[in-house]
């Protein structure tokens, strides 16, 4: 498998379309994969392939979390997720009755409890995730039984990661990946008998169906004109009553752009189910929305207003402090 996630990430950096990486990745992506290795990629989360793709906190600080966390997710429900294998080869955990923990598990297990329902709806089989990292969403998403497919559009470098890490926890699953492809246009022939399919931004899609769309933290990093043409992809391939989960920061401008949630394109053909800010990362704002055949208009503005509000306080709390600790420092001197 090994020389098949190789083969895919050099076809697919021969391939790159550079409008997909913005400045922000341009900056945290420039010399790190320089040289692959299946010895580097075992130790992918503690030799800086996966920063900036991985939370990492200090076990303190997981503690916290976790205890936080536990008090409001079922234990029966997300021990069944967690893995007793550290791949990549991760220093940063810590047990939980022999099962691994650490920041990303304890994040990703939250919005899972949160959208468990949704997931779980019978009518939802194929999920896309737009920029996976390296694949922990994914590897839990997959233990729900109905889920058949899953697809992940991300760029190379991200690819190289999450083909691995899947490929040790799912051996058994069948992959399409970049090398597999004829064309970059992908039908339903092509992912017939996959079940996992690791993409990139410039393959075509169009012409299959999405059950369950998934952005976390990663619209807020590309360029506008990128997030635009992603939400055009949504709208022509998601199947009716299908879902978006859409987790960004009110605001963010690594990318050389002021990237603002309350500026995403959205029509008015959602309906907003799941609607505030993110659990324990209070600049997130966790926003799930299923597709409709009528316009929430009303619905849908508010949720922005909302949203909208929500960034000018934490923009004005922001520039308080700012001057507060100018004031204080000029006291001080």
């Amino acid at each position: 498998m090994f020389q098949r996630i190789k083969q895919s990430y050099e076809k697919s950096l021969s391939d790159y379309i550079k409008r997909y990486k913005s400045k922000h990745w341009q900056k945290r992506f420039k010399d790190r994969f320089d040289i692959i290795n299946l010895k580097y990629l075992n130790n992918f989360r503690n030799n800086n392939f996966s920063k900036d793709l991985d939370d990492r906190h200090e076990r303190k600080y997981q503690k916290v979390n976790f205890k936080l966390f536990k008090k409001e997710v079922n234990e029966k429900f997300f021990l069944n997720f967690l893995s007793t294998v550290n791949i990549g080869n991760n220093k940063n955990f810590f047990y939980y009755k022999k099962k691994i923990i650490d920041s990303n598990e304890i994040f990703h297990l939250k919005w899972m409890y949160e959208i468990k329902n949704y997931i779980r709806d019978k009518n939802i089989e194929t999920v896309c995730e737009i920029g996976a990292g390296y694949g922990s969403l994914c590897q839990k998403i997959l233990k729900f039984n109905n889920i058949k497919k899953y697809i992940i559009i991300d760029l190379p470098e991200a690819n190289l990661l999450s083909s691995y890490f899947l490929s040790k926890h799912y051996p058994n699953k069948s992959y399409l990946l970049y090398s597999d492809l004829k064309n970059k246009k992908i039908t339903k022939k092509d992912i017939e008998n996959k079940d996992i399919i690791i993409i990139t931004p410039w393959c075509d899609i169009a012409d299959l169906r999405i059950d369950f769309f998934i952005n976390t933290r990663s619209f807020s990093e590309m360029n506008f004109s990128v997030i635009r043409e992603y939400f055009s992809l949504i709208k022509k391939c998601i199947s009716q009553e299908g879902y978006f989960l859409n987790i960004n920061r009110l605001e963010k401008s690594t990318t050389g752009q002021s990237i603002k949630f309350h500026n995403f394109p959205y029509d008015n053909y959602w309906l907003p189910l799941i609607y505030k800010k993110s659990w324990n990362q209070k600049r997130l704002f966790f926003f799930l929305a299923q597709r409709t055949t009528y316009q929430n208009f009303c619905k849908i503005k508010i949720v922005f207003l909302k949203i909208k509000i929500l960034y000018l306080l934490d923009y004005l709390i922001v520039k308080f402090n700012k001057f507060k600790s100018e004031i204080f420092n000029k006291l001080n001197n």
